[in-house]
């Protein structure tokens, strides 16, 4: 797993803070500071899910006799 990096939540930070200063004013900006980290979070759990899927299964028996079977 890779750090997520503080300057990426610190640019979002600054993002959500600026929309939400232009859309409320103080409160909408202080909460787009909040809301940046949350969201940043949950896109880098997405991601991570994504990229990693499930680990792999140990073979079947029948594969296992299989792969013994044609090895010389």
């Amino acid at each position: 797993m890779w750090p997520l990096p503080a300057a990426t939540v610190a640019v979002l930070a600054a993002g959500y803070g600026r929309l939400g200063d232009v859309v409320a004013g103080t409160v909408g900006a202080v909460v787009g500071c909040l809301a940046a980290p949350a969201v940043s979070g949950l896109l880098y759990l997405l991601v991570e899910r994504a990229v990693s899927g499930r680990p792999p299964s140990p073979p079947s028996r029948a594969q296992a006799r299989t792969a013994l079977s044609t090895c010389p």
